[in-house]
């Protein structure tokens, strides 16, 4: 654990090749089913990833597709399309997706979690197509996330009260709603987009009503009309609702992380001439070096605006 620790610390702090140095000590570190060199493999991926050797990267995580098993095979497969994501090219991505929906039957997975997977597989091909401007085939993905989910809230309904099946349901519906919103917002549909924020918001309120300690309900509904706001030229109200989130840490209904959004907060302060404060944002998201699509999506993107 020692050199992995040691390597996740020196990355964190954009150490790469210092990190790299660790990570390769863990390949030769001798383990049962030669797990220690599918860790190493994962974790030199990543970093090669933010020294922008996508190549390199790839090679990694194709080495753990096709020789490691369980889950350094499927993080491998998982990880791909926010690879090529970082390298901004997006056919890659969506192959990416392609060849885990493939091997997926291989996999062998439980019912409910390959179900699971299945759906925030579509969701990842929904961030892909939708930010790639191809309307009709990140509408679609949307669909499927959908079906996936609501099979895990069909095979579990026996051990379900009425009320736990219909909660389901309800969240399942919020989520297609925002998934609806964010996809009408990047395709200029903006009345639409408001629309659909009009349900969610009548969503929350209901759910409030139960559950009073929900933390940070309308985190998605705040930050879509944020992106809207300021995709019209309204600044200072994309500010307003951006600055709504400052400081919570959420994932919201959709399990976007801050990092995207941020993004667009940090559009909303230049184009309002506060450009210290945006570069402060574009500064962090630059530097962000973990995974994930959102992150992916908006780190080139905000390195050039510094």
């Amino acid at each position: 654990y020692g050199p992995a620790y040691a390597g996740n610390y020196e990355r964190a702090l954009g150490n790469f090749e210092k990190a790299i140095e660790y990570y390769e000590q863990v390949g030769k570190i001798p383990s049962d089913d030669n797990l220690n060199i599918y860790q190493s493999n994962h974790y030199l991926a990543l970093t090669n990833t933010f020294l922008k050797k996508y190549d390199v990267a790839e090679s990694y995580f194709r080495t753990n597709i096709d020789i490691a098993d369980g889950s350094y095979q499927r993080q491998a497969l998982f990880f791909m399309p926010s690879l090529h994501i970082f390298a901004n090219n997006f056919d890659r991505a969506i192959e990416a997706t392609d060849e885990y929906l493939e091997k997926l039957p291989s996999l062998e997975l439980p019912y409910v979690w390959e179900n699971n997977q299945l759906a925030n597989t579509h969701a990842d091909r929904f961030i892909a197509y939708s930010h790639n401007q191809q309307d009709e085939e990140s509408y679609k993905e949307i669909e499927l996330f959908a079906k996936y989910r609501m099979n895990g809230i069909e095979y579990n309904k026996s051990s379900m009260t009425e009320k736990q099946y219909q909660n389901g349901q309800d969240r399942l519906n919020y989520q297609v709603i925002l998934m609806n919103a964010w996809h009408d917002i990047l395709f200029g549909r903006y009345d639409d987009a408001r629309e659909s924020l009009v349900s969610a918001k009548q969503f929350v309120e209901e759910e409030i009503k139960e559950n009073p300690d929900w933390q940070y309900p309308y985190f998605d509904i705040n930050v879509f009309e944020g992106m809207i706001h300021l995709n019209e030229g309204d600044f200072n109200a994309s500010i307003e609702s951006f600055e709504k989130t400052k400081g919570k840490v959420g994932f919201g209904g959709l399990g976007m992380d801050n990092v995207y959004f941020d993004y667009f907060h940090g559009l909303a302060l230049k184009g309002a001439g506060r450009g210290d404060e945006a570069a402060k944002l574009f500064t962090r998201i630059a530097n962000e070096n973990f995974y994930g699509i959102g992150r992916a999506l908006v780190r080139e993107l905000a390195a050039a605006q510094i």
